[in-house]
């Protein structure tokens, strides 16, 4: 209904359904600091459930895509440091696997998403990514820091969250 001009879809109460709506979704969140040890590429590992709307995030860390899900996904990955990450060649990585537990790549190249960075103190450092994922590919969130000694995540401000894109 319109009223001056403004719009109101539905009334107070109503819930939305069908293809407005971006599930799977997801957000989870660490509970404790994680150690990083200096030039490994460590999976991050998230003990909270903030958001899970299909149970497709698994004690294994990682999101699965659902029967019937398949489509564009966004993911983000929330790393805050505490201490001085970083280094020559540090990044986050979502990387995503096939059913199979295949590295996806490109090229005959890796295609594992990281970045260089350098984090000092506690800032943090977001990673953001679209894939196109078919149904049982799966993504892990990971980090790789070049410090020179072990670091730890700052896990109160530590994240990993996705969602299926509407409409693809």
């Amino acid at each position: 209904k319109q009223s001056g001009s403004s719009i109101t879809i539905g009334e107070a109460g109503d819930t939305a359904a069908g293809i407005f709506i971006n599930t799977p979704a997801f957000l989870v969140g660490q509970s404790g600091n994680q150690t990083i040890s200096n030039t490994t590429n460590t999976n991050l590992t998230f003990a909270t459930t903030h958001l899970d709307t299909d149970s497709a995030f698994t004690s294994n860390e990682r999101f699965t895509v659902p029967t019937g899900k398949a489509g564009l996904y966004m993911f983000v990955l929330t790393l805050q440091g505490n201490g001085n990450f970083g280094g020559s060649g540090g990044g986050t990585t979502i990387c995503q696997f096939d059913s199979g537990g295949n590295k996806y790549s490109s090229g005959g190249g890796t295609a594992d998403g990281a970045l260089n960075y350098s984090i000092s103190s506690t800032q943090s450092y977001n990673h953001t990514t679209t894939l196109n994922m078919a149904v049982g590919d799966y993504v892990i969130a990971s980090v790789y820091q070049a410090s020179g000694s072990s670091q730890t995540t700052y896990a109160p401000r530590t994240f990993f969250g996705g969602y299926r894109l509407i409409g693809t």
